[in-house]
């Protein structure tokens, strides 16, 4: 079974987090369209592992093309304040730090021949306005560096700043809409080749219950990322008004329609924390014998970084029904956790 092993998939967090991103509310995730290659990719071993090898590299391609794009969203919106309130300290557009700038430009994937016209048409199409997204935002980051280096602001009273910062939006907007629907695509085709490649693994069921898990965190997450529930006054969303001023009795009118809205979505997230405790529960208690030292220290530690997650669920909970309000950094903190717990897991498996 150890070919079968070494094609594991790598799974990653789908949250869109930046304010200007669309997000997915709690009863309104979307299910990928099925475009008929789901059969296709179970006729044969070597069509099964194809599969999970053009998501494992579409999935290192897209982390790249992501990484970073909060970075430059930052430094434009400091841009445009900084062009708004002289005197602010200058945006370090030098820090925008592109590490991984070439596992984008150099990615040459393209989607098995086997899937079907329409998946091979979404996954090309997606790859190139990634590709071609990446390169225009890379050239703007290089231009505005030169352009604050220079102070050429002086020169144009920020005309740049302001013409550049909607496309900027835009582009980042390209890239993770792309992302979101390539890799919710290339997630459900690689599970259907995992699980037909491992069926026959004594190993696999405990692969496969970590997925369930995070599954529903995945669930969960989504719960929390309603938009209704974005902080965008970052703290003080629960004392002002939606045009940020001091006004009390607003403030309470926007809170009473938050929390009104918000208790569904809470029973639901208590629901799916319900379903994974009984879930984890069996799954701590199995007999690990099939698993060498290795993979069991992983598979408890999973279940350790579980309970770690369930912790920051009551807190993100608690906040919820308290004022309507999620952080949403410290959802994918928690759920990366997990999404991190889960790859290590793989890691030491393929390398075995």
């Amino acid at each position: 079974m150890k070919q079968n092993r070494s094609h594991l998939k790598w799974i990653v967090s789908a949250l869109i987090l930046a304010l200007s991103f669309s997000l997915t509310a709690c009863d309104e995730s979307a299910s990928a369209d099925k475009h008929g290659s789901d059969s296709v990719v179970t006729k044969s071993e070597n069509n099964a592992g194809q599969t999970i090898e053009f998501h494992n590299k579409l999935l290192d391609f897209l982390n790249a093309a992501c990484d970073p794009l909060k970075s430059v969203a930052g430094k434009m919106e400091d841009s445009v304040e900084y062009s708004e309130r002289q005197g602010n300290i200058k945006p370090l557009w030098q820090t925008v730090f592109v590490s991984h700038s070439k596992n984008v430009t150099d990615y040459k994937g393209v989607p098995p021949g086997f899937f079907s016209k329409e998946d091979q048409t979404m996954f090309n199409n997606g790859i190139k306005a990634v590709k071609d997204s990446y390169a225009e935002l890379m050239k703007i980051v290089a231009d505005m560096k030169a352009y604050f280096q220079a102070e050429d602001y002086k020169d144009d009273n920020f005309k740049k700043v302001h013409d550049l910062s909607p496309r900027v939006d835009e582009l980042i907007n390209t890239i993770y809409a792309a992302r979101g629907q390539m890799l919710s695509r290339s997630n459900d085709l690689a599970t259907i080749a995992e699980r037909e490649l491992l069926k026959d693994d004594p190993e696999a069921i405990y692969l496969f219950n970590m997925q369930d898990i995070l599954a529903k965190a995945e669930e969960q997450t989504d719960c929390f990322m309603d938009d209704a529930f974005e902080d965008i006054f970052n703290g003080l969303s629960d004392r002002l008004d939606e045009n940020g001023e001091l006004n009390p009795k607003r403030a309470e009118e926007l809170k009473m329609q938050r929390l009104d809205h918000a208790k569904p979505i809470v029973q639901k997230i208590d629901e799916l924390t319900m379903e994974m405790d009984a879930m984890a529960e069996k799954h701590k208690a199995m007999d690990k014998k099939a698993l060498s030292p290795a993979l069991v220290r992983e598979y408890d530690d999973f279940y350790k970084d579980y309970d770690t997650y369930k912790g920051e669920i009551r807190k993100l909970r608690r906040r919820l029904t308290e004022i309507g309000l999620v952080d949403y950094d410290q959802v994918e903190r928690a759920y990366k956790s997990l999404i991190t717990s889960y790859n290590s897991y793989v890691n030491t498996s393929n390398r075995q």
